[in-house]
């Protein structure tokens, strides 16, 4: 495994593991897609991303990421999902201010596989997307995460990201998690 931290290790900031993990993830996410096949599936909605991160869907299941593509049918469903859990009142920093709606957020859509067989999309949401540091020879410069193909980890943030897992077999939710609250 790419991101294994040996025990001995001292503990490493936060912001570090994340900027690892992202680098881990990097050659896996295209790799993954390509050798299984899978076609990039169009989405009209285009602060939507189907993203096929395997060093990320490992952390989340804790082994071997099976990962499955979905349909719009099933794109669909999380939609239909996440406006019945923001009808529920569970998503208030989406209602008020009235301004604030789940158009404003770009959200990255991971496919897999559960213990159970269950098909699941975890959604990690953003409304706006970070820059990093890039050597550009020898200079550093501010550029934009690749959103739409590796995970992009926060810390704090408040409302502006969040996260919930979609299973769409049990057509439920699970683990909605607004960072900083």
């Amino acid at each position: 495994m790419c991101c294994a931290i040996d025990k001995q290790m001292k503990p490493i900031p936060l912001i570090a593991f994340w900027i690892i993990l992202t680098f881990c993830g990097c050659s896996n996410s295209k790799k993954y897609a390509s050798e299984h096949n899978f076609k990039k599936l169009e989405i009209s909605d285009k602060k939507i991303a189907i993203v096929y991160d395997t060093a990320f869907i490992g952390l989340i299941t804790r082994n071997d990421p099976k990962m499955w593509r979905p349909t719009s049918k099933k794109v669909s469903q999380v939609d239909e999902i996440l406006k019945n859990v923001i009808r529920g009142e569970r998503f208030n920093f989406l209602k008020e201010p009235k301004t604030i709606s789940l158009k404003n957020y770009y959200r990255q859509y991971f496919p897999y596989i559960n213990d159970d067989n269950d098909s699941v999309i975890f959604i990690n949401a953003l409304c706006e997307i970070l820059e990093r540091p890039v050597d550009s020879s020898g200079v550093f410069i501010l550029k934009k995460w690749d959103w739409k193909k590796y995970y992009i980890g926060t810390h704090d943030g408040g409302p502006c990201y969040w996260r919930i897992k979609i299973n769409l077999t049990q057509n439920n939710y699970s683990s909605l998690m607004i960072n900083g609250y």
